[in-house]
């Protein structure tokens, strides 16, 4: 038999958080982890989904006036989480929960792969110490 895989390096559209209303509870009521240049907002889902984790990339408009510049952001963010969502994904499956996260870009300039990986890496490691104290509370 084949063996199956934890998780898969794919980022499916029922992974992508769509929701407008999700979207504004997680600015209202989201908890924040930074680590420059990225900030992670995540909110505990009521009812657990069929997905257990949702997430959808930002990159502020403001800074990035251009949309190429903002589109070549976002597509290195979504390269880096498609490869580390792993163990937040068994983690959360784990707990019987649902997650919707958000990514958002604060640096000014347009950094390499390498670093957007390493501070998501970052982000995500605080997010499962985050999971990891509210399973045992």
């Amino acid at each position: 038999m084949p063996e199956e895989k934890s998780h898969t390096y794919q980022f499916p559209k029922s992974e992508r958080l769509t929701g407008k209303i999700t979207i504004d509870r997680l600015y209202k009521n989201g908890v924040t982890i930074k680590k420059f240049p990225l900030k992670l907002i995540f909110i505990e889902l009521e009812k657990p989904e069929d997905v257990p984790l949702q997430c959808v990339m930002s990159v502020p408009k403001r800074l990035y006036k251009r949309a190429v510049d903002r589109n070549l952001l976002k597509r290195r963010m979504r390269e880096a989480y498609r490869h580390l969502k792993g163990d937040s994904i068994t983690k959360i499956k784990e707990l019987n929960r649902s997650y919707a996260i958000m990514f958002v870009y604060l640096g000014k300039n347009i950094d390499e792969q390498s670093s957007v990986q390493a501070a998501m890496d970052v982000c995500l490691r605080k997010f499962n110490e985050q999971l990891d104290e509210k399973n045992r509370a």
